[in-house]
């Protein structure tokens, strides 16, 4: 087992944490002890094309309060249920950031959009929690359409939306340190219906408009008088598996019960992500000054 300290937000689940605490759910809330009856919880995604996915599984009656020696009953697998692939998944115990410790299992399955999987944490003694997702349909490459003083994106085949961000690696020419900065987009999905009437809802096209905050970037480091470089921009896109309309509705006491999820006999959710990432130094290319309006 490894101990890994990470000193940097995994961005897509962080917008789900985000996403369950600012809503709302109706699902009636199970007793503490009942609660407790079940073996695990479950958090992550199953992401295509990642070379590498982490799922963080607890022991329910053991969740809180772990340390660097503390151990799990738990041997986790993931399972292609078309073709009966099946892996081992490795656990880490993680410390992140605000200090709190938990298990992450990886997984280097290669996954494939429209197929479907099967992760299941077995204890000891034979109880197990499972969770099953299918991932989304592969969609075509965002349209950008470049313009001042905002950046028009076009999504198509998208029908859950999980997130599109910009981040930004930026050099400090005083130390040679690099920052990325990363900012999400997706409270600035305009609606397919504002430009065309009706919407073809086939198609499930969204568009949005991205604001330049890359000259929020530079106003921080010219305020500071701090020479600096940016080294490259990148556009991020997800589509989410079916589970995600319910996943977004929840909040973060209710997703803690067992009763709300996509985990059989457990608690929490596993969700299909299928993203792509591509380079968006159009977006830097379109402004030349910092500070201009």
């Amino acid at each position: 087992m490894d101990f890994i300290k990470i000193h940097f937000p995994i961005v897509i689940i962080l917008l789900f944490l985000m996403l369950i605490l600012i809503s709302g759910c109706d699902e009636t809330f199970k007793p503490i002890a009942e609660r407790e009856s079940y073996p695990y919880s479950i958090f992550g995604l199953l992401e295509y094309p990642a070379n590498t996915n982490w799922i963080r599984v607890s022991e329910v009656r053991n969740s809180q309060f772990l340390d660097e020696n503390a151990t799990i009953d738990a041997m986790v697998t993931l399972q292609h249920l078309e073709s009966g692939q099946a892996e081992t998944l490795k656990d880490s115990l993680v410390q992140y950031e605000t200090g709190i410790i938990a298990f992450n299992f990886r997984s280097t399955m290669e996954l494939e959009p429209e197929h479907t999987y099967l992760l299941k944490a077995e204890r000891s003694d034979g109880q197990t929690s499972i969770a099953k997702v299918t991932l989304p349909p592969n969609f075509p490459d965002p349209k950008i359409e470049p313009g001042q003083p905002v950046v028009r994106l076009q999504l198509k085949g998208i029908e859950h939306l999980a997130d599109v961000s910009v981040s930004y690696d930026v050099r400090n020419n005083r130390n040679g340190s690099i920052r990325k900065w990363t900012f999400h987009h997706t409270q600035d999905t305009l609606g397919y219906q504002l430009f065309h009437n009706p919407p073809p809802t086939d198609e499930h096209i969204v568009m949005l408009d991205i604001i330049p905050h890359w000259l929020m970037i530079c106003r921080f480091y010219e305020s500071q008088n701090i020479p600096y470089t940016i080294l490259q921009s990148e556009l991020y896109t997800a589509s989410a598996s079916s589970e995600w309309q319910n996943f977004s509705k929840g909040n973060s006491l209710e997703a803690q019960l067992p009763d709300i999820g996509n985990v059989e006999n457990g608690a929490g959710y596993l969700i299909g992500i299928v993203s792509k990432t591509l380079d968006f130094e159009l977006f830097i290319n379109s402004f030349t000054n910092c500070w201009q309006p």
